[in-house]
């Protein structure tokens, strides 16, 4: 390698440490505004868990299992307290994710080598071109929170019902159901932390957009185990900045700034970008590559079946709040085969009959 193509090495290697130091800054920033939320959904959840086991308190073996279900009664009164909270932390979350993002924005644009506009941006400005949230759809979408929890409660009571369990074991269970699953406050967490982010992403975006910045890149956490396949396929991927990066719930995903010093380093194309998720995973080892993809794709994606990469992985579902959100396909959707025939395709391959061997 010429001393020029190790010295733009060199700066690339520099401006990619950057970049992911910025990206990590943004976390580190945004987890410390979460865990005031988090305490406060927390402590909200076991108030909650309270007055459900309460209801519950003086029952009696031989009880009427009529009387533990009339008792339920008033559980999604329960459930509301915990959507109100989320009613009213919504704005907070929006605030902190774009002021967040706006900040990281502004690094990354730096680190690529340009004098940035807004040294500080207000979050009015970034606002004003942004409709974060439409109320309507947020308000129905917390509006299910309380009812699809409350089913959940009752689905738990009328299954140890269904067993013989009597009123007071069926409370019991339905204690420890509670204290065990969370999923009513994992549900919660799942949506703060969701808006918290998606608001991230489009302070950052707008910072790109303000400063004449026409793409960016999409950038996975490739290498760590909690990254999906679905993001390590789009690791790599150019986008124009009409384009708001979404990946999935709680997703970690960040964009990229194509300044111009990728230009000045010869990475200004979608095929000459740093290395792609797509290349980072043919690089690895076979055990690497079946933990990543887990055994049953695997093997079908050695069998031929299908070509791994975004157009196969990546499924895109529209959420009324979030808008596009990407998503793993099923296995059996990523090698192209019918659901039902999957299981039967895969004894197959595992053969080495598929193709009449």
């Amino acid at each position: 390698m010429s001393d020029d193509g190790q010295q733009d090495d060199s700066r690339l290697r520099a401006l990619q440490r950057e970049l992911q130091l910025n990206r990590r800054r943004m976390l580190v920033g945004l987890a410390d505004s979460w865990s005031g939320v988090a305490n406060t959904l927390a402590d909200t959840y076991a108030r909650v868990e309270l007055l459900i086991l309460e209801r519950l308190r003086d029952l009696k073996p031989d009880d009427d299992p009529a009387v533990l279900l009339a008792r339920l009664g008033e559980v999604q009164g329960d459930f509301e307290i915990l959507a109100r909270a989320l009613n009213e932390g919504r704005d907070g979350f929006l605030q902190s994710g774009l002021e967040g993002g706006a900040r990281v924005g502004v690094a990354n644009l730096r680190a690529g080598g340009m004098r940035v506009a807004w040294g500080v941006v207000e979050r009015e400005q970034i606002l004003a071109g942004i409709d974060l949230v439409d109320d309507v759809a947020w308000r129905a979408m917390i509006g299910r929170y309380a009812p699809y929890h409350t089913q959940r409660v009752r689905d738990v009571v009328l299954d140890a019902i269904s067993r013989g369990r009597n009123p007071r074991e069926t409370a019991k269970d339905l204690a420890q159901w509670l204290a065990e699953s969370k999923s009513a406050l994992t549900d919660a967490e799942r949506i703060a932390r969701t808006t918290q982010l998606y608001a991230a992403r489009r302070g950052t975006n707008a910072v790109y957009v303000g400063n004449g910045v026409n793409r960016w890149m999409w950038a996975a956490n490739i290498g760590n185990p909690r990254t999906c396949l679905a993001c390590i396929s789009l690791h790599g991927t150019i986008h124009p900045s009409s384009e708001v990066l979404n990946d999935h719930w709680l997703g970690r995903c960040a964009p990229l700034p194509m300044t111009p010093l990728w230009s000045d380093l010869g990475l200004d194309g979608a095929d000459d970008n740093p290395v792609s998720g797509v290349t980072w995973f043919n690089q690895q080892t076979e055990d690497e590559q079946r933990r990543v993809m887990g055994a049953e794709l695997y093997d079908f994606w050695r069998a031929g079946l299908f070509e791994f990469g975004e157009q196969a992985v990546v499924g895109v579902d529209v959420h009324p709040v979030f808008g596009e959100m990407r998503h793993r396909r099923p296995n059996y959707e990523i090698a192209g085969l019918d659901k039902m025939t999957a299981r039967d395709v895969l004894r197959q391959v595992r053969r080495g009959t598929l193709f009449g061997n």
